[in-house]
Order: C-alpha cells, then sequence, then structure tokens
C-alpha cells in the first residue's frame, strides 16, 4: 500500500512528506484493508474521539495549500466512503457502517457511493449497498434532476440503466429521458420508451439557476432543443412527441426554436406539425 506513486519529487531535495490521516484511511480502504481501517478508528485519538462520533473524518491541523496534490481530493470529508467502493470488496464498506456512518454519505456535492459503484459497473457493490438502505436514485432522490437513472440515460450507459429498472427503480419524475435529450443518446432514449416512460413527460428539476426556475419545467423535446440536438428531435418526433407541449412559461418547442434561432430544427418541427 503506497501513498506515493504519482510522487515525482527530488529525493535529494525534497523530504517525504507524511500524509494527512484522511489520505491514509482512503489508502487502505481503497487497498480493501478492513483490519487496517479497524486498528485507526478503535487506536488512533483523531479518529477514536472525533467529537461528532464519524471516526472516518479524523482532524487535520494542515493547510489545504500545504498539502500535495496528489493527496488533496483524499483529504476531503467523508472520501474514505468512495474509496472502500473503489475496493470492489462490500466487506470494506461494511467495516464503515459497523462504525456509524450512514450508506448515502459522500463528500460534498459529490454522487452518493451506490452511484460510484454503479457508474463502475460494480453491481455487486451496487447490490450490497442497496441492501444496506442506500437510495437507488442517488442524491437526487426519486424526483429531481441529478438522479441515477438520468445520469445513466446521459451517458448511454444501458447496463446500469438495466440494472437500475431489475431493482425496482421506477421511471416517473427521474427525469430520466431529459437526460437522453441532453446528450443527444438515442440508443438510451429507446430504451427508456420500451421501458414504459412518458414521451411527454413535464420536467421538474431540484437545481435551477437564478431566475429560471419557471422555464426550467419542459419536456424532452424542449430539452434537446435547448441542446440544439437535432437528430434527436428528429427520434422524438419519428416517436409521435406532442409538438405542441408546453414548458413552464407556456412556450411550445415551435417558439423555444425561434426564439433560439435554430433554423433547422424549427423546420422539422413545422414539418411535423
Amino acid at each position: 500500500m503506497s501513498f506515493y506513486g504519482q510522487d515525482k519529487l527530488d529525493p535529494c531535495h525534497q523530504p517525504r512528506l507524511v500524509p494527512p490521516l484522511p489520505t491514509v484511511l482512503c489508502a487502505a480502504a481503497r487497498n480493501g484493508q478492513s483490519s487496517v481501517l479497524r486498528f485507526f478508528f478503535d487506536k488512533i485519538p483523531a479518529c477514536r474521539d472525533n467529537p461528532l462520533g464519524e471516526p472516518w473524518n479524523p482532524s487535520i491541523h494542515v493547510h489545504e495549500q500545504d498539502i500535495p496534490t496528489q493527496w488533496s481530493v483524499d483529504s476531503w470529508p467523508n472520501m474514505v466512503s468512495i474509496a472502500a467502493v473503489q475496493s470492489s470488496k462490500p466487506e470494506v464498506f461494511q467495516t464503515l457502517l459497523t462504525y456509524g456512518m450512514n450508506v448515502q454519505t459522500a463528500p460534498e456535492r459529490w454522487v452518493t457511493p451506490f452511484e460510484v459503484a454503479l457508474e463502475r459497473h460494480d453491481f455487486t457493490m451496487a447490490r450490497f449497498l442497496l441492501s444496506q438502505g442506500a437510495s437507488i436514485y442517488g442524491n437526487g432522490g426519486a424526483l429531481g434532476n441529478t438522479s441515477s437513472l438520468r445520469d445513466a440515460a446521459k451517458y448511454d450507459d444501458i447496463d446500469s440503466l438495466r440494472f437500475l429498472l431489475e431493482h425496482g427503480a421506477k421511471l416517473d419524475g427521474t427525469n430520466a429521458l431529459q437526460g437522453s435529450a441532453e446528450s443527444g443518446c438515442v440508443r438510451t432514449a429507446e430504451f427508456l420508451l420500451e421501458a414504459g416512460v412518458n414521451i411527454d413527460e413535464i420536467f421538474e428539476q431540484v437545481y435551477y439557476e437564478r431566475g429560471a426556475e419557471v422555464e426550467s419545467r419542459c419536456s424532452a423535446l424542449h430539452t434537446a432543443i435547448r441542446w440544439k440536438q437535432a437528430d434527436f428531435v428528429h427520434f422524438l418526433l419519428l416517436r409521435g412527441a406532442n409538438v405542441n407541449v408546453q414548458d413552464g412559461i407556456h412556450q411550445t418547442p415551435v417558439q423555444l426554436a425561434e426564439r433560439m434561432g435554430e433554423i433547422c430544427i424549427l423546420e422539422l418541427l413545422q414539418q411535423a406539425q
């Protein structure tokens, strides 16, 4: 287990640095060393006596700019949960759960451990996390534009979509088709439509830019136009998408295309009317 795999510092001029405790914990987790984690959690005061009862988040008294780049990410709070998933050993994550970690715990603004397992196609780990109470929808919950279904659809990940549906995920309210529309991924859109998704679903956003609360409610057709995905617009029209569907400001796809000056898309829409 090495902390210096990418270290190219000249040893004659730069002394070795001792990695911060969180980096050590991440290295142990990533390398599948449950016994090392237990030792630190039980014996090392900074872990054992953590005032928040989170032995995986020991305090470090080092300024962020003083931490070498190769260690900086592993020094983030809760990063050990992601490292445990990267080990591909459910027993390593179980060690964290035994010491009180919630199965949803992740670094701030990160996806959940379950979503990391899904992205890695580590379905054994994903099943384990679900068995321990992980949300199948990831950070977004059953509603939201950050759901695991939406991300899988956006990134052309049929295997993950199939896994999610086989393990009980519901399509309604997950904005899955919007993910396909953003990236123009016809393959995942076809999969979702065959699975029963509503082609004219109006997506409700959890996150949006200030002032865009209403306009952010839109259909897959609106989304494809906004992202200038002409081929995807054509695909939706062939599959029967409603050209008169309105977004949150009562704007039809034709009106949106006109406003954006998307002549090619506008012609497709007008031909479908």
